[in-house]
């Protein structure tokens, strides 16, 4: 009898939500920029700010990123949807899919007290702390230079 409760129970934790993403819509902008045309509806299905998902490209790609007025994240540089796609899939498995159990109904927050960011699973109630996406190295030019 017991068995049978444990496997009900096991049943129910395994039952989790697939994440579906819609496919990448990536398309030039002039000879060099490239623009990730639906990037805030990809947010809203991982439920993560677009601001954070931008810096997180941007910093991967070690380029230069800015969202325009409708959302679109424009890069400057040529970059083929591939390598964008690569870029959002490591992403997705290191700030959204619990570590744990394959739930993507995590959450991110920041703990006051040490300042660390922690990943939070909805699903199983497991936490598990994430780094903190920093810029990359980034050229010092001739104009950006002190006098």
């Amino acid at each position: 009898c017991s068995s049978d409760l444990f496997e009900e129970y096991m049943a129910s934790k395994q039952k989790v939500s697939k994440l579906k993403i819609d496919e990448l819509n990536v398309a030039r902008d002039g000879l060099k920029k490239t623009v990730f045309v639906n990037l805030s509806r990809i947010c809203k299905q991982i439920n993560r700010d677009i601001e954070q998902v931008a810096l997180y490209i941007k910093t991967e790609l070690g380029a230069t990123c800015s969202l325009d007025s409708e959302k679109r994240l424009v890069i400057r540089g040529r970059y083929y949807p591939k390598q964008i796609k690569s870029v959002l899939l490591k992403y997705i498995s290191e700030y959204v899919t619990c570590g744990t159990c394959p739930s993507n109904n995590t959450c991110i927050y920041k703990d006051p007290a040490t300042r660390l960011n922690f990943k939070k699973c909805n699903s199983c109630g497991a936490t598990s702390a994430v780094s903190v996406i920093k810029s990359g190295y980034s050229a010092v030019m001739r104009g950006d230079r002190k006098k």
